[in-house]
């Protein structure tokens, strides 16, 4: 017979590894709050790899930057007077953002121009307002210039154009500075939506914040739905809120502590990102193996108490089961 002070200790003990329980899920959600995801080439090398050492002596020597692209289509034109106006502002508007090194556009490009038999090395648009003449021989300037042909513009095509941006490769800082960037970008080019019909961005600065970004989303939007799986599919098992919670609680457990983790010490990346599927699979599957053994446990003994039966069942599934989430 249990006396009573040993069942107000094991209430005390209940509830306090409950709290216990909850300040570690809580605790193991700080660096969760500040997910970062890096999918960057630097992070599929080790340090001291060769190939990698050689990368960034290559990046001390030439400089430590990177380049991407922005396709513009003015809505009359790229030799119309207002877009030329509202892509010099938004040429000083890039020039001013954090991590951008450099911005060429048809605004600021620059060539050699020829004035009074005096060579010259200046923009070869000239300051506003522009007459049609002037347009005229800015069309032809860049038609017969190599450097810009099929850089800024394509010849003979008067419809649109592209917009350089030499970024600073800050791969070493644990900010998400291009995600950031490419957010920056967006909103420069919303309050140009008189002159721009449409742009789109190009290079490795934005892919890599569009996949860190996809991640993210992906990561957020897929937990939530398989946590309303496995709830909806533990029901139709075991029809009881007791056996779910119990899945709910192992699975929330050991996700949540491992992710808080593993982001404590690193970035997640396309590779890592994929954990939490592997955890909840071998989570859920070993839980729902020791459910199903303590209720075939109990129908055997029926005369057994349930802490008995709980502490039968571990003794007899803890050593498969831990081999099996260890291989896995």
């Amino acid at each position: 017979m249990e006396l009573p002070f040993q069942s107000h200790n094991k209430k005390t003990f209940q509830i306090a590894a409950l709290i216990l329980y909850v300040l570690s899920l809580g605790l193991a959600c700080i660096p969760i709050s500040t997910l970062r995801i890096d999918n960057s080439l630097e992070i599929w090398f080790y340090e001291d790899d060769p190939a990698r050492l050689a990368y960034d002596r290559g990046h001390q020597i030439f400089g430590d930057w990177e380049w991407m692209s922005i396709y513009v289509l003015p809505k009359n034109g790229i030799y119309d007077g207002s877009f030329l106006n509202a892509l010099r502002d938004i040429t000083t508007k890039l020039e001013a953002l954090t991590s951008v090194r450099k911005v060429i556009s048809l605004t600021n490009a620059k060539g050699n121009l020829l004035n009074q038999n005096e060579l010259s090395y200046q923009s070869i648009l000239g300051a506003p307002p522009w007459t049609p003449p002037q347009l005229e021989q800015f069309r032809t300037t860049l038609d017969t210039n190599l450097v810009y042909r099929k850089a800024l513009i394509q010849t003979g095509s008067p419809k649109d154009s592209t917009i350089l941006l030499q970024i600073n490769n800050r791969a070493m800082y644990k900010d998400a500075y291009r995600v950031t960037l490419v957010n920056a970008i967006h909103d420069v080019f919303s309050t140009y939506v008189h002159s721009v019909d449409y742009y789109a961005l190009a290079g490795t600065p934005y892919l890599n914040a569009e996949l860190n970004r996809s991640s993210r989303y992906d990561m957020y939007v897929f937990i939530p739905l398989v946590t309303l799986f496995i709830t909806g599919i533990g029901w139709c098992v075991f029809r009881n809120i007791r056996d779910v919670g119990i899945i709910l609680v192992t699975l929330s457990g050991v996700t949540i502590w491992s992710i808080g983790i593993k982001i404590g010490r690193d970035e997640l990346n396309m590779v890592t990102i994929m954990m939490p599927t592997i955890l909840v699979t071998v989570s859920v599957a070993n839980v729902m193996h020791v459910i199903i053994s303590f209720h075939l446990r109990q129908t055997e003994h029926p005369e057994w108490a349930a802490e008995r039966v709980v502490k039968a069942t571990i003794k007899e599934l803890w050593k498969p089961s831990l081999g099996t989430a260890s291989t896995t």
